[in-house]
């Protein structure tokens, strides 16, 4: 997943990719989101948004890729998450225990331009939209780049 700020406007475009374990892509997403003012709760709040995304369309089983170092070390937890994102945090735990598997990996951002991408589409777009079994034409080299 990624996402692109435009601050004049004050929203947020989110980007989700899904791909199988050979790397095809199953489905992708833009969205626009009212931006936040804290970036830890900005990234919960992609990550939200893209683990929703992938459960309410039928996938159960999840790797999710994201370079946000604080986020994933506050995903590792069990319990009820104290800091002050807690139920947003809580919020994709309780996603991640519906699954039959989801696994959260850090990854380098320049891994993930497809979704940047994607993002950047979001905010110029009117509505959300969403590909099931291809991605737009425009990302597909970066969706081919994107192996890190």
């Amino acid at each position: 997943m990624g996402f692109s700020v435009d601050p004049i406007l004050k929203l947020v475009g989110v980007g989700s990719l899904i791909r199988d374990s050979d790397g095809s892509v199953m489905a992708a997403m833009y969205q626009k989101l009212v931006l936040c003012d804290d970036t830890l709760q900005l990234q919960a709040t992609v990550v939200l948004a893209a683990v929703k995304f992938a459960f309410h369309v039928g996938f159960r089983s999840l790797d999710v890729d994201m370079s946000y170092n604080e986020l994933y070390y506050l995903l590792q937890t069990d319990g009820p998450c104290l800091a002050s994102i807690g139920a947003l945090v809580d919020d994709i735990l309780q996603i991640r225990n519906a699954c039959i598997g989801c696994k959260f990996s850090l990854i380098k951002s320049s891994c993930n331009k497809a979704t940047s991408t994607l993002a950047s589409e979001a905010l110029s777009s009117a509505t959300s939209q969403a590909w099931f079994d291809h991605c737009p034409g425009n990302i597909s080299s970066f969706v081919l780049a994107d192996s890190c």
